[in-house]
């Protein structure tokens, strides 16, 4: 048979040191890990509102230029894409992606200055009356 002593140690224990300690950073870590799924799906939806709603009419503007095509060739070779560059192995600088990947930067940096400030709004202070003293 278990001494009561040892029995109540082992409750006291649980209750204030270790049971919670475990759970708490599993919770934790789990926010983190839902924390990256959103953060990675809130990319995609970035890179394809500048991609397919932001870029195209800018293109427009200026001549219906596609930005993901161009490209800086360095090699000797002529090619009419990007794509047959690539394939052809061809040395080039791209600098229309390069473009569109400054645009999702400077939309997400935007939707993160945004949230910062909506965290550091600060409260409104609460009102306290004073008490009738007659």
């Amino acid at each position: 048979m278990v001494p009561r002593r040892f029995l109540s140690f082992c409750l006291h224990n649980d209750l204030h040191m270790g049971i919670g300690n475990g759970d708490a950073s599993l919770i934790i870590g789990s926010f983190d890990i839902i924390g990256m799924v959103i953060g990675a799906a809130f990319g995609k939806f970035v890179t394809s509102l500048v991609s397919d709603i932001i870029m195209p009419p800018i293109g427009v503007l200026l001549g219906g230029a596609d930005f993901t095509e161009m490209f800086l060739n360095l090699s000797d070779g002529e090619y009419a894409s990007l794509a047959a560059a690539k394939e052809a192995g061809a040395a080039t600088i791209n600098y229309g992606v390069f473009v569109n990947a400054v645009f999702n930067f400077l939309i997400i940096k935007q939707m993160n200055k945004m949230k910062k400030e909506e965290e550091a709004a600060p409260e409104a202070p609460k009102r306290r009356h004073a008490k009738k003293c007659c």
